[in-house]
């Protein structure tokens, strides 16, 4: 796979995420959140380093390219929600809009930090 490849689908878990806010689709929503953040992050690895490791750990990712530290609570909360919402057994429950729109915010300014490093 290319950088590129890694940016696309960024951008696409990016979009759906916005579509899944505007149909109430809370927990969804952040979940293609940190979905984005991963792909962004993994585009920069490979860009730095020519290969991906398989993890959903965005502050180990972070860590790999150099994301600014101001960042790293983020990826924390994000980092969370990669198990929150996907397992049933681990889940908070449901997610509000705030909390969904805040981590498609996040997604954003991680996406956009990348893009200006590739």
């Amino acid at each position: 796979m290319k950088v590129e490849d890694w940016l696309t689908q960024a951008r696409r878990d990016l979009s759906t995420a916005k579509y899944l806010l505007e149909g109430r689709r809370y927990k969804e929503a952040s979940l293609f959140s940190q979905q984005t953040a991963e792909k962004s992050l993994k585009a920069l690895l490979l860009k730095i380093s020519q290969e991906i490791i398989k993890t959903h750990d965005l502050i180990k990712l972070g860590r790999l390219v150099s994301l600014p530290k101001e960042y790293e609570a983020d990826c924390e909360g994000l980092s969370m929600v990669y198990i929150d919402a996907r397992y049933p057994d681990t889940s908070k429950g449901d997610y509000t809009k705030k909390e969904a729109q805040k981590d498609i915010n996040i997604a954003m300014e991680i996406l956009r930090w990348v893009e200006n490093q590739i």
